[in-house]
C-alpha cells in the first residue's frame, strides 16, 4: 500500500476494507483497486470498502484534494466526520500526558532514529510529573473544603440530635477514609516518578535496585532506610534520605488527620436538646397544689421573689419587648437562676404567660436533669381599678392567726369609688404596730376568692398602697387562663396525654391570688385570705420604688407574680412521669479551629510542594512506564542471564543466584549514521569498561543526556552484560541445578 501523507504534516489513516488508496484520478470515470467512482467534484472523492456487495451511503472519512502535489503524490487530509468524534476521542485530547509519554518521531525523522525510538527532553517531563499530579491535589482541596464546610454547618447548628448525629458520623467517617486514601495515592505517584532517578545516581546489588524499583510501598522504603546505605560512610546517602521524609511525610499526613477526629468531636451539650425521640419525661403535678411546709422564713414566697424577672428595677422595663419568644418559646435547657424567669407580654394586652417545663433524663456531667420549654403556654391576666382610702382602723383588739403566726386586727377600710361617686366601707384585717395605734405599712394585699362559681379560675385582689401620708386602694381581678394545648409541632403529637397538664381550676383560683395569699390555705377553708410580707422579703423588694402607681402598674405586678408562682411551682413542685417525645440531651460540635484549619490548609500546602519539589528532581533522570511489560524490557539484560530456569523463583532468589550484582540505570551511546546521537537506556554493571560502552560520557549521578533513545542495541549490550556475568557465575549456586539437569538427560 502506497504511504500518503499531507502537506501539513499529518499523516493519512489506513481505512479498513481498503486495500489500495492511489492519487485519484479525475479525468477518468473508472475506479480502481477497489475505489468507487471518483467524484466529479474536485474538492474530495467517495472511497467504498472493496469487499463484495458492500456499500457505504455516506464516507466515514472526507478527502479534501489540496490540489498540491509533492512530487508524482497527492497531498491529502483525512478530516473526521461529525459522527466519529465521540467521548474518547475528546477524552484523549483533554487528557494531560503521563510523564512516561515521550515525543515520538514525527515525518522528517521517523526513517532516520526510527520508529521505536523517543524523545527525552528535561522541560517537558518535568511539566508532565507537575500536570499530572494536579488532578490528585485538586482531590485534596476538594476533601479538605468539604470537612471545613461540614464543620461550619454543624457548629451552626447548635444542638445536634441524633439523626444529625448518624449523618455527621457518615459525612466524617467517608472524608477521613477518602483523604488519607487520597493522600497515599499521591505519594505513590511521587515515587513512581523520583524512583528513576534515585536509580541512576550510584551503583546498588539487584536486591537493592529491586526494593527502589518498589519504593512506593511502604515496606520497600522502610527496608531501605537499612539497605539503601553506603558500606562504609555514616552519613545517610540520598535514598535514605529520601525515604526518610517520604515515610514521614506520608505517616506524619495520616497521623494529622487521623487528629481531625479528636479536635473537632460531638459532646454532650449543656443547652441543646434533642426533642425528637419518644420516651418518658416529667412534668409538674399541678394536681397536687403541696408546696414546700410554711414556716417563718415563707419558702413559698422566697422561691417566687427568686423567679421574679425584675429583682431591682423598674417592672415595665422587663414586660415588653422579649423579642421572637413572643411567638416561639425558649427551646432548649433552661438554668432554674437566669433564663427561666421567663414571662412573654403583649405590650398593651392585659395577659401575659410562661411556657411549663419539662424534665428528661439527667445531662451527663452536669448533675441535673434536662429542662425543656415545651409549647405548653399559660396566661395570666390582671386588671385594677385605684381609689382613694379616707379611714384606715385605727383600734381593736389583736387576732392571732397560726397559719401566718401573725397578729391581725379586725377593721374597716372607708375609700371613694370615682367612678359611682359613692363612698364605699369594706372590712380589712391589718397587724398592729407599735400598741393599739396601726399604721397601714407601704403595700399590703388581700384576695378573696369567688366560691360562687366552681369552675371560675380567677380570684380578687386588693393592695393598701401608702405613699407618705396618702393611702391608696387598688381592687384588681386576677384570673389564671386554662391551658394552651398545642395539637402538635411539626407534625408530631408531642403530647399524648393532654388531660395531665391541664391546671384544675382550684388550682388556678390559689395561682391568681397568690400575691395574697398561700398555698395551704385554700378557698374553701378561708375565701379571704390576707398577706403582709415580713420585712425580709416585703413587697418593696419585688417593685423597687415607692411612689404613686396608676392601676396598669399594680397590674403587672400581679400578673407577673402570678406566672412567677407558676413558674416556680413548675420547675420546683412535685412531678409526674408521662410517656411521648420528651427532650434528650442533644450533642454539640466542639472543635478547635485554630488546629483544624492548620491541617485542612496545611495538607494542600504539603502536598503542592512535594509535587513541585519531585517534579524538579525527577526531571535529572528518564521516568520510564509503571507497566510490567516496560519494566520487564529494562531488566532483560539481568533476566536472561536465568535461561529458562526459575519461573518461580522470587525477586530474593534471583538476585542471590546472581550474585547480587551492583547496576545502575544508565545511558549508553550508540553509534548511529546520522549527526544527532541515539543513546540508549539500559541497566549498567559496574564493572563494565566505561571508556567503551559509555563513550557519551555519562557517569552515575549524572542528568540524563536530552535527546533520542531507541533500543537498536539491545542486543549487543545484553551479549556484554551476559559475558561479563558468566564468569562469576562458574561454580555458584545456579549453575549446579542446571549440571543436575543436564546430567539426568544423558542418562535417560
Amino acid at each position: 500500500m502506497e504511504n500518503l501523507q499531507a502537506e501539513d504534516g499529518l499523516p493519512l489513516l489506513p481505512l479498513p476494507g481498503v486495500t489500495s488508496l492511489k492519487r485519484p484520478n479525475f479525468e477518468s470515470k473508472s475506479s480502481h483497486m477497489g475505489l468507487a467512482e471518483a467524484s466529479s467534484e474536485p474538492d474530495g472523492v467517495r472511497i467504498a470498502s472493496d469487499h463484495p456487495g458492500s456499500q457505504i451511503s455516506e464516507p466515514f472519512f472526507s478527502f479534501k484534494n489540496s490540489s498540491r502535489y509533492k512530487g508524482d503524490k497527492q497531498s491529502i487530509r483525512i478530516i473526521p466526520s461529525a459522527s466519529e468524534i465521540t467521548l474518547s476521542t475528546i477524552a484523549s485530547r483533554l487528557s494531560v500526558p503521563e510523564p512516561w509519554e515521550h515525543d515520538t518521531p514525527d515525518e522528517h525523522n521517523a526513517d532516520t532514529v526510527g520508529n521505536t525510538a523517543r524523545k527525552f527532553q528535561r522541560g517537558p517531563q518535568c511539566w508532565k510529573v507537575l500536570l499530572s499530579g494536579l488532578p490528585q491535589l485538586l482531590l485534596t482541596v476538594t476533601l479538605c473544603i468539604s470537612i471545613l464546610l461540614v464543620y461550619y454547618v454543624y457548629l451552626r447548628k447548635g444542638a445536634i440530635n441524633q439523626a444529625d448525629q448518624a449523618l455527621w458520623n457518615y459525612l466524617t467517617l467517608a472524608l477521613y477514609l477518602i483523604l488519607p486514601m487520597s493522600l497515599s495515592s499521591a505519594f505513590k505517584g511521587y515515587a513512581r516518578s523520583y524512583r528513576w532517578q534515585l536509580l541512576s545516581t550510584r551503583y546498588l546489588g539487584l536486591e537493592e535496585f529491586d526494593l527502589v524499583l518498589g519504593c512506593e510501598s511502604l515496606i520497600a522504603s522502610t527496608q531501605l532506610l537499612w539497605k539503601g546505605r553506603v558500606k562504609g560512610r555514616l552519613m545517610p546517602s540520598r535514598i535514605q534520605w529520601y525515604c526518610a521524609v517520604s515515610l514521614l511525610l506520608n505517616l506524619g499526613l495520616q497521623v494529622a488527620v487521623s487528629v481531625l477526629g479528636v479536635i473537632a468531636s460531638l459532646t454532650p451539650s449543656r443547652e441543646g436538646i434533642d426533642y425528637s425521640q419518644y420516651g418518658s419525661f416529667s412534668i409538674a403535678d399541678f394536681n397536687n397544689p403541696a408546696f414546700f411546709p410554711d414556716n417563718d422564713t415563707r419558702s413559698l414566697s422566697y422561691y417566687i421573689r427568686q423567679m421574679l424577672p425584675f429583682p431591682d428595677e423598674y417592672p415595665t422595663y422587663y414586660f415588653p419587648n422579649f423579642y421572637g419568644n413572643l411567638i416561639w418559646p425558649p427551646w432548649g435547657y433552661r438554668d432554674k437562676d437566669s433564663s427561666s424567669r421567663s414571662i412573654f407580654c403583649i405590650p398593651g394586652d392585659p395577659g401575659c404567660k410562661i411556657y411549663l417545663s419539662a424534665s428528661g433524663p439527667e445531662i451527663s456531667s452536669a448533675y441535673t436533669n434536662i429542662t425543656i420549654f415545651s409549647y405548653h403556654s399559660i396566661s395570666a391576666v390582671a386588671t385594677c381599678q385605684k381609689y382613694n382610702v379616707t379611714h384606715y382602723p385605727v383600734e381593736d383588739e389583736p387576732i392571732w392567726d397560726p397559719f401566718s403566726r401573725q397578729s391581725y386586727v379586725l377593721g374597716n377600710i372607708t375609700f371613694f369609688n370615682e367612678s359611682s361617686g359613692q363612698i364605699t366601707t369594706i372590712p380589712w384585717n391589718a397587724s398592729p404596730v407599735l400598741g393599739q395605734s396601726i399604721e397601714p405599712p407601704t403595700f399590703m394585699w388581700a384576695a378573696h376568692y369567688d366560691t360562687s362559681h366552681p369552675s371560675s379560675r380567677s380570684a380578687t385582689v386588693m393592695m393598701l398602697h401608702r405613699v407618705e401620708d396618702r393611702v391608696s386602694l387598688f381592687d384588681c381581678h386576677s384570673e389564671v387562663l386554662p391551658l394552651n394545648q398545642p395539637t402538635g409541632v411539626h407534625g408530631v403529637d408531642l403530647y399524648p396525654v393532654p388531660a395531665v397538664y391541664n391546671i384544675p381550676d382550684e388550682v388556678a383560683q390559689n395561682f391568681a391570688g397568690a400575691i395574697a395569699g398561700r398555698f395551704t390555705v385554700t378557698p374553701k377553708e378561708d375565701p379571704k385570705v390576707y398577706c403582709q410580707y415580713s420585712p425580709l422579703f416585703d413587697d418593696e423588694e419585688l417593685v423597687g420604688v415607692t411612689d404613686e402607681w396608676p392601676p396598669e402598674k399594680v397590674a403587672s405586678v400581679i400578673r407577673t407574680f402570678t406566672l412567677s408562682a407558676l413558674r416556680s411551682f413548675d420547675l420546683l413542685g412535685p412531678r409526674i412521669t408521662v410517656a411521648g417525645i420528651g427532650p434528650q440531651q442533644a450533642q454539640k460540635l466542639t472543635i478547635n479551629w485554630d488546629w483544624a484549619i492548620g491541617i485542612l490548609v496545611g495538607i494542600p500546602v504539603i502536598q503542592w510542594l512535594l509535587l513541585c519539589l519531585t517534579a524538579y528532581i525527577s526531571s535529572a533522570a528518564i521516568i520510564k512506564d509503571t507497566s510490567y511489560l516496560a519494566t520487564a524490557h529494562l531488566l532483560k539484560p539481568v533476566t536472561e542471564n536465568l535461561g529458562s530456569h526459575g519461573c518461580i523463583m522470587s525477586g530474593h532468589d534471583i538476585a542471590h543466584h546472581l550474585g547480587n550484582l551492583p547496576i545502575i540505570y544508565g545511558v549508553r551511546c550508540l553509534a548511529h549514521p546520522s549527526d544527532e546521537p541515539i543513546y540508549h537506556l539500559d541497566v549498567i554493571r559496574q564493572s563494565e569498561d566505561h571508556e567503551a560502552n559509555l563513550d557519551n560520557g555519562w557517569k552515575a549521578g549524572m542528568d540524563m543526556p536530552e535527546g533520542w533513545y531507541d533500543g537498536s542495541g539491545r542486543q549487543t549490550m545484553g551479549t556484554i552484560f551476559r559475558q561479563n556475568v558468566s564468569t562469576q557465575l562458574q561454580g555458584s549456586t545456579w549453575e549446579q541445578p542446571r549440571n543436575h539437569i543436564t546430567k539426568k538427560a544423558k542418562l535417560e
